[in-house]
């Protein structure tokens, strides 16, 4: 019953997905909120296998651990989240809650405890993928977060208490890696012309990892040339006062780009983002609106 009720939820999230305007690209900053200008491999290796490592030892351990010492692991790590995601007033409510159905658990095993640990640690597990700005953006964004994290904490639960704690691990490292993997695999090398107003802007991208000169950026007569760069860190070093990277983020972050930029000390930088924004070269971090 928990696995499928995982999965209608699941279901559910993809449907109203594909339904909702514009909705993968309100997901898609969500699920990229990483600034993968540095440290890029760190976080990379992160976000694939340390992350799905820790929620798994913090929200699937407890439930129905045999050992004692599971279980103080795993409320511990569990603790640290609820204390960074929550007011320390929900946190508390939050642990109370799950250390409680740990023991009446233990004692009245002939209750079903056990379904109240799952929904629980399922519940915990997706508040803390909210975030209140994108919550702000859309109440459709709220329903289908809530359903895609809720069941996929339900299928976690099951994998973990129907076969072990790795099996729930490796799934959930295999669910993380699979956008970073389309995105790897989203190349587009071909050459574009963006008309922003009467300028003619050309440019290409790559793969980070596709590339084998260094990053440069430079004026040939009043043509910004940029040459395998991360774009909005060129643009940034260009416009330092506007802290672009601050309020802007590129869309598809593993790419470097090489792009002409005709008169760009006339172009104004609003029109420029706004032109690029068109382009789906660039995205508007919602957290500054």
């Amino acid at each position: 019953m928990i696995l499928i009720l995982g999965i209608f939820f699941i279901a559910q999230y993809f449907i109203t997905f594909s339904i909702v305007e514009n909705l993968d690209k309100l997901f898609q900053r969500r699920l990229f909120d990483y600034n993968f200008n540095n440290y890029l491999y760190v976080q990379l290796f992160f976000v694939s296998l340390i992350g799905p490592a820790l929620e798994e030892i913090s929200f699937r351990l407890f439930i129905d651990a045999k050992k004692r010492w599971m279980i103080m692991v795993s409320i511990a790590l569990l603790c640290c989240y609820l204390l960074i995601s929550f007011d320390i007033l929900l946190a508390i409510l939050l642990l109370v809650a799950i250390i409680v159905s740990l023991i009446l658990s233990h004692k009245f095993k002939k209750f079903r405890f056990l379904e109240v640990q799952i929904v629980l640690s399922s519940l915990i597990f997706s508040m803390i993928h909210f975030d209140d700005d994108l919550i702000a953006k859309s109440q459709y964004l709220l329903y289908t977060l809530f359903l895609y994290f809720f069941g996929m904490g339900l299928i976690l639960s099951w994998l973990k208490i129907n076969i072990n704690i790795f099996a729930s691990i490796g799934f959930h490292i295999l669910i993380n890696s699979i956008p970073i993997v389309l995105l790897i695999f989203s190349t587009h090398d071909d050459d574009h012309t963006l008309m922003c107003g009467q300028r003619k802007i050309t440019y290409n991208s790559k793969l980070f990892f596709q590339s084998n000169s260094l990053s440069t950026a430079k004026f040939k007569n009043d043509t910004l040339v940029i040459k395998n760069s991360n774009l909005m860190y060129i643009l940034d070093m260009y416009n330092s006062k506007n802290d672009l990277q601050d309020k802007y983020y590129q869309t598809y972050p593993l790419m470097y780009y090489d792009m002409k930029i005709p008169e760009f000390r006339k172009i104004s930088t609003r029109k420029l983002l706004q032109c690029l924004q068109q382009e789906n070269i660039i995205k508007k971090d919602l957290k500054e609106n």
